[in-house]
C-alpha cells in the first residue's frame, strides 16, 4: 500500500489489494476451521498456511521490485535517465576527465607536454585539469596544490634535485618520504615529465 499510496501506480493498487484479499481468506481459513482431536491440522488450516506462505513471498518479490522507486528522493528518475549533476560535480569530473587526456598527451608526446602540462605556476594556454609536475614546480605550488606540508615539499624538491627528477608518482613515498596515504589522495593530479 505505501508503494501504491506513493508513486499512485494502478498495478501496485491491484497488488496492495489482492494481497489484502489472500490475508483476509488466510485469517479466515486458520480462524474458522476446529483443530483436529490429535493436534494435528486440518485441511482446512494447511491451506490457509500455504496461502500465507505464499502471500509472504509474492509480497516480499514484489517489495524488492519497488524498492528503489519507492525509497528514491522526490526526483527520481527512471532508470537510464542521464543525472543532472551539482555544478561543483560536474566541474571536478570535467578536470578529471581533462587530467586523463593530458597524461594521455605526456605519454604520446612528451617534448609537447613539458611545454604546456602540469606547470600552474606558469601562464599556459592549456588546461590540464589541475595536473602537477612534480618534477618541475617550485616547492610552493607542492604546497598550494597538492596539499603537501612544507616539510613535505621540501623533502620532494631535495629528493628530485638529488635524483634528477622522479620517474614515477611512486617514488614519491619510497624516495621522498611522502606517506602513502598522501600519496592516494594527490595521485591523479601528480605527473613525472
Amino acid at each position: 500500500m505505501h508503494a501504491a499510496i506513493k508513486l499512485r501506480r494502478r498495478d501496485l493498487w491491484v497488488w496492495a489489494a489482492a494481497l489484502i484479499a489472500g490475508d483476509i481468506i488466510v485469517f479466515s481459513l486458520l480462524g474458522s476451521s476446529p483443530s483436529n482431536p490429535d493436534g494435528s491440522s486440518t485441511p482446512i488450516e494447511s491451506v490457509g498456511a500455504v496461502l500465507a506462505l505464499v502471500l509472504a513471498v509474492a509480497g516480499t518479490i514484489q517489495a524488492f521490485r519497488t524498492r528503489e522507486a519507492v525509497f528514491a528522493t522526490s526526483d527520481y528518475t527512471s532508470p537510464g535517465a542521464p543525472i543532472e549533476l551539482d555544478p561543483a560535480a560536474a566541474n571536478s569530473l570535467a578536470a578529471r576527465r581533462r587530467r586523463e587526456e593530458s597524461v594521455e598527451l605526456s605519454i604520446k608526446d612528451p617534448i609537447l607536454a613539458r611545454d604546456e602540462i602540469g606547470r600552474p605556476d606558469l601562464t599556459r594556454q592549456y588546461f590540464d585539469g589541475g595536473l602537477v609536475d612534480v618534477n618541475h614546480v617550485p616547492e610552493a605550488v607542492l604546497v598550494s596544490h597538492l596539499g603537501l606540508t612544507p616539510d613535505q615539499a621540501r623533502t620532494v624538491v631535495e629528493a628530485r634535485d638529488h635524483l634528477a627528477g622522479f620517474a614515477s608518482a611512486a617514488e614519491l613515498c619510497s624516495l621522498a618520504n611522502v606517506p602513502p596515504q598522501t600519496l592516494d589522495a594527490i595521485r591523479d593530479r601528480v605527473v613525472t615529465l
